[in-house]
């Protein structure tokens, strides 16, 4: 089964394995830190499927959760 950033609860730190879409998608997350071997954090996450605070090092950033669907963890 695989499993997606957006079906993860808070304060658990994931690995991304990879990221679904086109150049466009992996490129604008990667300028966000978001790449395969990455460790992430979800720190917060919206109400009624709001956007989710990850925590990326030492950075934070919000992603929406249609973005969150695209990346694969482990």
């Amino acid at each position: 089964m695989t499993k997606r950033l957006s079906d993860i609860s808070t304060d658990v730190e994931v690995t991304i394995r990879s990221i679904e879409g086109g150049v466009g998608i992996r490129q604008r997350l990667c300028e966000l830190g978001l790449h395969p071997g990455e460790r992430v954090r979800i720190e917060k996450s919206g109400i009624f499927g709001g956007p989710l605070m990850l925590r990326v090092g030492e950075h934070h950033i919000a992603i929406g959760r249609g973005l969150a669907k695209k990346i694969i963890i482990e």
